[in-house]
């Protein structure tokens, strides 16, 4: 078990990237349940990240993307995810082919939700963040 160590907002641009891989189990290392906001039960948060209400990391905070709840605080080992942490499943298990197949198809719930809603909190940090991971795999395949 990592030490809950935490960080406080305003998160600097990695801790974001780090922090909205976690939140969508694209990480490379340590995953354990994601941040989700603390109204999801309300039968209006969806499931974008892979779980009902998950948040979303930006330079100000966590964010839901469905309600105005905000939390401005998360766990070091959350942003850090490659700092001496083993890979979990998504690493270990899948092919950079199927990361990347992966990773888009979470894309694709947000930019749909992006699409409904063009103001909607957070999506641009999200989707900025997984898109830099998708070019780092292609990285990884053409190397």
């Amino acid at each position: 078990m990592p030490t809950l160590e935490r960080i406080q907002a305003p998160f600097t641009a990695a801790q974001v990237r780090g922090l909205n891989e976690y939140q969508t189990g694209t990480a490379f290392g340590m995953h354990m349940h994601p941040f989700t906001c603390a109204e999801r039960g309300d039968g209006h948060h969806g499931e974008e990240g892979g779980d009902t209400g998950v948040l979303i990391a930006t330079a100000d905070g966590w964010v839901c993307p469905w309600c105005e709840y905000t939390q401005d605080w998360a766990h070091v080992f959350m942003a850090n995810s490659r700092d001496g942490y083993q890979p979990h499943d998504f690493e270990k298990v899948l092919s950079t082919e199927e990361k990347i197949t992966k990773i888009k198809q979470v894309m694709e719930n947000y930019l749909l939700m992006y699409k409904d809603r063009p103001f909607i909190r957070g999506v641009p940090d999200m989707l900025a963040s997984l898109e830099l991971r998708v070019n780092e795999l292609k990285e990884e395949l053409s190397a």
